[in-house]
């Protein structure tokens, strides 16, 4: 074990080392892939592609994080908890397919766009199903809690609203990024079904305003696409999606996939719902790489993040962030897990929140103290309470709020109710038809195909 060898060019867990004893080099590896991150890119055929992913977790000491970055991951994730525990007390009876199990999706997320505007993006296009999506609007895109709070009012719209239940609704907002100090477009696609018939949709939205910004690279505008795990390979619809990711006429240059990966979908094990071992095998046909990583460890979660970013923002191409966690409630808030799952929620019963650990963790290194880990909770549910009021002395829900493309300018000048006439004269389509069918002036030189004469 002590023996020293020389490494090869394909791994940099030596750092500026060129050999290392057996040892050393078990531990180092042991570090970079048996811990709290699993990286699939193996079956990438590039070399440079897959060279780069190894530099980004096998350079010793790239997962260490500084105590700043460590008090923003606490305080993201408390107001993720804060927020789902505020919904879970003020309407208890109502479903809102709560992120109870994987509040750190919101930091995760936060993360991706922090980096990526780092990395020049100004606008990013998000899809989503149900599951915390009423915590995306608020956290991540910063939606007034007070029109959140409104829809679980049954209020009548104010405006020609859709009416459609709040975990389908999207948004648009444009807002300050405190932490690269750029402003950030970030719209969140409504989803009428309820898995990921918004796929494709948030695709050709990205598309057309890459088209219209002139952003043939797509280095501006960026689309984020959430799954759940058995959808993931269970709809044909994401598949289908994957592999328009690198045509020419439909690329968007690159989507980060984020998997809220809970194990059980709706009730099926795993074994039962799927043929392959991971949900995210689907990603393997375009060669997007894959990042598993376990929620109850937020600085991996962010690690992974960021590789993801970097990854988009250098080769343009999807990447997978697959978070592992589970669902503490049942598909809903109102459904009764145990019934389809004893075994596995009487382990989630006994398993601490996410918070809970990771504010312990921070305790005992001292980056925090307990004072401080109350404060931040505090203050976000103060917040909580002064919107909740704000938003009983609503009558009506305002539609307009919640669009997810708001373009003023669309009927301009126009009567929305008028149609034009769509016709075309009859000489100009016989004029048409005449030059369709009619072989070019240098007929000599050109033969027609026998099927078409």
């Amino acid at each position: 074990m002590d023996r020293v060898f020389k490494l090869p060019s394909t791994t940099f867990i030596g750092g500026k080392e060129k050999a290392l004893p057996l040892r050393e080099i078990l531990n180092r590896l042991e570090k970079a892939y048996c811990r709290h991150i699993g990286v699939e890119f193996m079956f990438i055929n590039s070399l440079e592609q897959c060279n780069w992913i190894r530099q980004k977790f096998e350079t010793p000491g790239i997962m260490e994080v500084d105590n700043e970055q460590k008090r923003l991951n606490l305080a993201r994730l408390t107001r993720a908890t804060g927020f789902e525990a505020f919904l879970a007390r003020k309407w208890s009876s109502e479903k809102r397919f709560g992120l109870e199990g994987c509040e750190i999706l919101i930091p995760a997320m936060k993360q991706i766009i922090d980096k990526s505007t780092e990395l020049g993006v100004e606008s990013i296009v998000m899809g989503m199903p149900h599951r915390g999506r009423l915590n995306v609007l608020a956290n991540v895109c910063r939606k007034p809690l007070e029109q959140i709070f409104t829809q679980f009012a049954a209020l009548e719209a104010a405006d020609d609203g859709s009416g459609d239940v709040k975990y389908h609704l999207g948004t648009y907002i444009e807002r300050l990024n405190r932490v690269t100090n750029k402003n950030i477009r970030l719209a969140v696609v409504a989803n009428p079904s309820h898995l990921e018939a918004v796929d494709p949709v948030v695709q050709g939205k990205t598309r057309a305003e890459q088209f219209y910004r002139g952003d043939g690279e797509g280095k501006k505008v960026m689309s984020v696409l959430l799954h759940g795990d058995a959808a993931f390979c269970g709809q044909g619809i994401v598949y289908e999606t994957f592999h328009l990711s690198d045509l020419p006429d439909y690329t968007t240059h690159g989507t980060i996939h984020i998997v809220v990966n809970n194990q059980i979908g709706f009730t099926t094990d795993p074994r039962h719902s799927r043929s392959s071992p991971y949900c995210t095998d689907v990603a393997r046909v375009v060669n997007a790489p894959i990042f598993h990583v376990n929620s109850d460890d937020p600085e991996a979660v962010m690690h992974v993040c960021n590789v993801a970013a970097e990854w988009r923002a250098t080769f343009h191409k999807d990447v997978v962030v697959d978070i592992v966690c589970y669902r503490r409630n049942g598909h809903n808030e109102i459904d009764e897990p145990m019934f389809t799952q004893p075994l596995m929620y009487r382990k989630i019963r006994n398993t601490k929140p996410g918070l809970d650990r990771y504010a312990d963790k921070l305790i005992s290194e001292g980056v925090v103290t307990p004072d401080e880990v109350k404060d931040v909770r505090d203050k976000y549910d103060k917040i909580c309470e002064e919107a909740y009021s704000n938003a009983r002395k609503e009558t009506h829900i305002k539609y307009k709020d919640w669009l997810d493309s708001p373009w003023s300018g669309f009927f301009e000048g126009k009567d929305p109710l008028k149609v034009s006439p769509t016709g075309v004269k009859e000489d100009t389509l016989i004029h048409i038809g005449k030059r369709f069918s009619s072989p070019p002036p240098n007929a000599a030189e050109f033969v027609i195909h026998r099927g078409q004469e």
